[in-house]
């Protein structure tokens, strides 16, 4: 299995990044589908992905970058403290991010499919 020490200094053969509006905006709803389609194939949740990097070397395979989940599903959030009025934290939470994970790839994106 590949290590993330040897993708250093390679380059990625796709990515998706959630934060890359540029990436976004250009791509169409059936775009959007495709790819959500072909994560899951691959055994990859999309909701829970924030960014993705694939590589062929000996075979493909994925980086990818993903939000933490409870043991119950719920995603993991990191929250100030309530103030002293016990008011609800009205949208100043982040999600947790868990470590980047590399996984083995039975299909290319579809922008990558021969």
């Amino acid at each position: 299995m590949v290590t993330a020490r040897e993708l250093d200094g390679l380059e990625p053969e796709f990515v998706s990044d959630v934060r890359d509006d540029d990436h976004w905006h250009s791509v169409t709803p059936a775009q959007g589908d495709a790819l959500r389609a072909w994560m899951r194939a691959n055994s990859i949740e999309p909701n829970d992905v924030y960014r993705i990097e694939t590589y062929t070397m000996d075979c493909a395979f994925a980086r990818v970058f993903a939000y933490a989940r409870t043991e119950h599903g719920q995603f993991v959030l990191d929250c100030p403290p309530d103030d002293s009025e016990h008011r609800p934290h009205r949208g100043r939470c982040s999600p947790v991010k868990r470590e980047p994970y590399i996984t083995m790839l039975a299909s290319r994106p579809p922008e990558l499919a021969p």
